[in-house]
């Protein structure tokens, strides 16, 4: 982990320091560079399955962590600093505007959990333009970086802004984004408001919330999605159910409490002719398949062939 500044290590907030006269540009530079380090690392080393496998892509790429911005308005977003952003506000700042990628201060503070913030802007926005839903180049709206983050807050004063209800654009819904990054209160938070709009979306490549579950081996989500009818032998468009996404990738987990508690279908077949047995032990997960034979007696489904002719 990058070692905080010294204007942080003294006991500085990362949220307040550009407000104080105080600090000194030194300082104000170490902690931006601070900042930037540990987003970097962060996204060097955070979900780098979920980013080659393509199941946070959507029809692009994921929400990553907080991105750095480079304008003052989204820079009070991120720092969270209320004062710095009603000044702004005060002198007619733009309140919808974007950086390089459409991402506007809404997205930022919902990315980073300011519920202050977060509110202050929505109602300036409302008030700009109360029908932009404020959704980025990718299809992202902040509803998407508030599920993925975890930041249920900010999460539920999306949800309470209409426009920000926004479930077009990209795919791969702000409920793959918080199954994928085991975040259970945000993907509480949003089966509970949204229930049957949402538990079976499919992204571009067709997957549901519930593939991205197996994906990620959380049995939390899994077992959320499954209470509230989440379809368990749903395919995406290579044939596979979430039990075959989780049997390829090696989740025990998800195999065992997909197996046993939702009953998946073992005989099911993707393009190429694969079960979940084949994708197993192709992948070399002696426990997802040794899991997978206990559960059938089928000596057809055992000794089947893919199209590679593959037993």
């Amino acid at each position: 982990m990058v070692p905080a500044p010294p204007a942080l290590a003294a006991g500085t907030s990362p949220n307040c320091f550009t407000s104080s006269v105080h600090v000194s540009r030194a300082n104000a530079i170490s902690v931006w560079k601070w900042r930037r380090r540990r987003e970097r690392g962060f996204q060097q080393t955070g979900d780098q399955g979920l980013w080659q496998e393509g199941l946070g892509r959507g029809t692009q790429e994921g929400p990553r962590p907080t991105p750095v911005p480079c304008s003052p308005q989204p820079f009070k977003a991120v720092t969270g600093c209320e004062d710095c952003l009603a000044a702004l506000l005060d002198h007619d700042a733009f309140v919808l505007c974007r950086d390089f990628k459409g991402r506007t201060p809404i997205h930022l503070a919902s990315a980073c959990g300011h519920t202050a913030v977060l509110r202050t802007l929505l109602q300036a926005a409302l008030s700009t333009d109360p029908l932009d839903a404020g959704v980025d180049y990718s299809g992202y709206s902040p509803m998407h970086w508030a599920s993925y983050t975890g930041h249920e807050d900010c999460l539920e004063l999306l949800l309470e802004h209409s426009p920000f209800q926004y479930l077009e654009g990209n795919p791969f819904t702000p409920l793959h984004c918080a199954v994928i990054n085991n975040q259970d209160s945000t993907t509480e938070m949003l089966l509970g408001a949204l229930g049957a709009k949402i538990v079976n979306s499919r992204d571009a490549k067709g997957r549901t919330p519930l593939h991205a579950a197996a994906f990620a081996d959380n049995v939390s989500g899994l077992r959320m999605l499954l209470q509230h009818e989440a379809e368990v032998d749903a395919t995406d468009h290579t044939g596979r159910t979430a039990l075959m996404t989780a049997a390829e990738n090696g989740q025990t987990a998800a195999v065992e409490f997909l197996l046993y508690r939702g009953k998946a279908d073992l005989t099911v077949l993707d393009e190429n002719k694969n079960t979940a047995l084949h994708l197993a032990c192709s992948k070399g997960h002696e426990k997802c398949a040794l899991m997978i034979l206990a559960e059938t007696q089928d000596l057809g489904l055992i000794n089947a062939t893919n199209s590679a002719l593959q037993m």
